[in-house]
């Protein structure tokens, strides 16, 4: 009996394939892909009923938000609260610009709030009433007061400054930090006594077990240069920079500092300033920040320029300041500098954005972004103050 061959089927019986965009799984990792801006998703939401149900699931927005490491800079906050401007300043052109009411002042002016940090989608904000800090996620409305550690509480001490970040941070250098809010976090405070200024103390805690750790504290040698002047209050509390595991604290007024503390070996360290960086005049105004290859950096704002170093080695291994690029601010910002000159001061630093904030009362407040080198203004006018600058996942209208 002879054996019949099957007949292959008809290519119109054959399963039509699947169109990409009506792939769950594929349209999922296209949006994925999306800016990470607030107005993305939102018009993505208008294409359809089934695009809007997917960037709605919470699983698709914490994927979303852990994909984008680079998070924008939605706006700046003050770090004294001036009732006489808004509390929040977007930064953002429209569509993507967040409305000023959306996050407005977590605490009551009577609360006398101080901005000491933003960092990974929260704010550290300090209660001068009852010296009480609050730990904000402006996105999330999230919401956790923390009590002043008891050993740096009292006349006798000198709190110095604050920071906050993601508690995951110190432990995977290079993390993503899209997916921070409501996420764990840690505050560190460094703080001295009021008679012995060169007696640092710091203590840190975590949202994770609700505690502060011990005090760790370090006593450091008088600085050989002696200081050249008092630094006005605008330079009390200037924000601090994380790099790797270690957060640094620029300390102004009785001789500028860079306290370092690294949270994986939990030490204490003083770096010195630059050998010329009073050679710029005592009227310029610097920050640590970054290095943009990695490493610690800082960047001195004088007259219409910007001046930015790094701390590297010599050839016997030594730690040693390294000279970086200058950028005539004058020519960035189209200002006239024979009319201007001497007024524009640095107010704030961008960790994610690479960004600073520089500007002067009667010409205004610039975002500066290094990389690629382009500004932006945000106010047209107003007294000048430190800036924290607030990078965080945002979406608009979903």
């Amino acid at each position: 009996m002879a054996c019949r061959r099957p007949t292959p089927p008809s290519p119109s019986l054959a399963p039509a394939p699947v169109p990409p965009l009506e792939d769950d799984d594929l349209l999922e990792e296209i949006l994925l892909r999306l800016p990470p801006q607030p107005s993305s998703l939102l018009r993505a939401s208008l294409v359809s009923k089934r695009w809007r149900g997917l960037v709605k699931l919470r699983r698709f927005l914490r994927l979303f938000r852990a994909r984008h490491g680079s998070l924008p800079l939605l706006a700046v906050f003050p770090g004294e609260v001036d009732m006489s401007h808004p509390f929040f300043t977007p930064s953002l052109d429209p569509p993507d610009r967040v409305p000023t009411a959306r996050f407005p002042m977590p605490l009551a002016p009577l609360a006398f709030p101080l901005v000491l940090d933003c960092r990974h989608s929260h704010a550290l904000v300090l209660n001068r009433r009852v010296s009480q800090l609050l730990v904000w996620d402006p996105v999330t409305v999230d919401k956790h007061p923390v009590d002043l550690p008891p050993a740096f509480k009292g006349r006798q001490v000198m709190l110095h400054n604050g920071s906050v970040l993601c508690a995951g941070a110190a432990a995977a250098e290079g993390r993503l930090h899209g997916s921070c809010n409501s996420s764990p976090f840690k505050v560190v405070l460094l703080a001295s006594g009021r008679t012995h200024e060169r007696s640092f103390s710091v203590c840190v805690y975590s949202s994770q077990t609700g505690a502060w750790g011990d005090v760790i504290s370090a006593e450091f040698q008088p600085a050989a240069m002696e200081p050249l002047y008092t630094a006005s209050e605008l330079y009390m509390y200037v924000p601090s920079t994380l790099v790797g595991s270690s957060i640094y604290w620029l300390l102004r007024g009785n001789g500028d500092t860079i306290v370092e503390f690294d949270m994986d070996s939990r030490t204490l360290a003083v770096i010195e300033m630059p050998p010329d960086l009073y050679d710029h005049g005592i009227s310029s105004s610097f920050m640590t920040m970054p290095a943009q290859d990695g490493g610690l950096g800082l960047i001195l704002v004088n007259d219409f320029y910007a001046k930015l170093w790094k701390r590297g080695a010599d050839c016997n291994g030594v730690a040693i300041w390294v000279p970086g690029i200058t950028i005539q601010l004058d020519k960035l910002l189209s200002l006239n500098a024979e009319h201007n000159r001497g007024l524009l001061s640095l107010l704030g630093f961008a960790e994610d954005s690479n960004a600073f904030v520089v500007g002067a009362s009667r010409i205004g407040i610039f975002v500066v972004y290094l990389n690629p080198l382009r500004f932006k203004k945000i106010y047209e006018r107003r007294d000048l103050c430190i800036f924290h600058p607030f990078e965080s996942f945002c979406v608009a209208g979903i």
